[in-house]
């Protein structure tokens, strides 16, 4: 359906590059959150589900902004909140509202929150609204950006009138927004890193599946994942559930290599020690191209790997799964969960998370 007085051509882009009938996530996919899901499901859903009660001093909010440390849920708790209403979800980011183009920016912009009017009830999800309406009169500020962001706040001033139409950004840089917009979006909520509760419950949720070794201890595991995102657990958790394949699939090379050559004898890696610093052998009249002195730097020699370095062809693995022994030996043992915990370093970091938690005691309106 297309609204009357919009362009056909941009509400056929919006219909074809951002709409999104079924997001596929429910809240039940996203461990924690616990605050975040109530309070947008008191500020987002209820409004477009009972809307007939949300009347005068009632009235939906404008717009919800969700703020935080990139990789802790922003993006799945829109897309479940657009699950649970069941209706349109506009997912847009600055790369599919800017046009090289004078003016169709703005003109896509309108054509968006008119096809969103169309097919209430509609979420419309702006990701980054940062980098679309950062702060105004700063220098070296274009004209078109200026009158996007303009067009921008004038479609959220019209969705006053309960049109069953919310707008849900979200932005990984809080401080960089247009205080205009700030203002619009009147339900501002922090999703911060992840607690020991909440780093527990996303072990739980990410291991879901994964045969674990009985000296496996999650608890411990979510107590020194402190300073973990949400996205840093999940690199962490495949991480660890990859070791046991790694295992098997290096027995299967060892036993296609036969047993590692034993180590030369010491006499051995000074002849190769030699050979690095000259290739022509001294025997052979040529004279050394240097000789090693205290000031020089030595040259280090490589010792030779404790495992063969063989890799197994795809038939040999193959037979491997085939046999059933893969699957059975698939068990993650706690050496591999503290494995994968030191291979995983935070994304971000003490001095940046705090200045999230300081922006939130500043601007919070939950």
């Amino acid at each position: 359906m297309l609204p009357e007085g919009v362009d056909p051509v941009l509400a056929q882009a919006v219909l074809r590059d951002a709409v999104t009938w079924d997001t596929g996530v429910t809240f039940d996919d996203i461990a924690g959150c616990d605050r975040a899901k109530q309070l947008l499901h008191e500020a987002v859903a209820l409004p477009l589900i009972i809307p007939e009660f949300f009347t005068g001093i009632r009235e939906p909010w404008r717009g919800v902004l969700l703020h935080g440390p990139p990789g802790n849920g922003k993006t799945m708790l829109a897309k479940a909140l657009a699950g649970m209403v069941g209706g349109a979800f506009f997912a847009v980011s600055p790369a599919s509202l800017t046009s090289k183009w004078r003016g169709e920016s703005e003109k896509l912009l309108a054509a968006l929150f008119a096809v969103a009017q169309a097919h209430a009830p509609a979420i419309i999800f702006i990701d980054e609204v940062d980098a679309l309406c950062g702060a105004r009169g700063v220098e070296g500020e274009h004209e078109a950006s200026r009158r996007f962001k303009a067009e921008l706040l004038q479609q959220m001033d019209g969705l006053t009138s309960g049109r069953g139409v919310m707008v849900l950004a979200a932005t990984n840089c809080p401080w960089d927004l247009d205080p205009a917009l700030r203002r619009r979006l009147e339900k501002r909520i922090h999703i911060g890193l992840p607690d020991a509760a909440q780093r527990l419950a996303l072990l739980h949720l990410h291991m879901r599946g994964v045969a674990l070794a009985p000296d496996a201890d999650l608890l411990a595991l979510a107590a020194s994942c402190e300073g973990l995102s949400g996205a840093d657990i999940r690199l962490l958790c495949r991480d660890a559930a990859m070791e046991p394949l790694r295992r098997q699939i290096a027995s299967l090379a060892v036993g296609n290599s036969g047993p590692p050559p034993p180590p030369p004898p010491p006499q051995q890696h000074q002849h190769q020690q030699r050979q690095l610093q000259d290739p022509r052998s001294p025997s052979e009249g040529h004279p050394q191209l240097s000789s090693p002195s205290p000031e020089a730097p030595q040259v280090e020699v490589l010792q030779p790997q404790s495992q063969p370095l063989a890799l197994c062809s795809a038939a040999d693995i193959r037979r491997l799964a085939d046999s059933g022994k893969l699957a059975q030996g698939a068990v993650v043992s706690a050496a591999d969960l503290e494995a994968a915990r030191r291979s995983v370093r935070p994304s971000v970091t003490a001095d940046q998370a705090a200045k999230y938690v300081q922006w939130d005691q500043e601007f919070a309106s939950t």
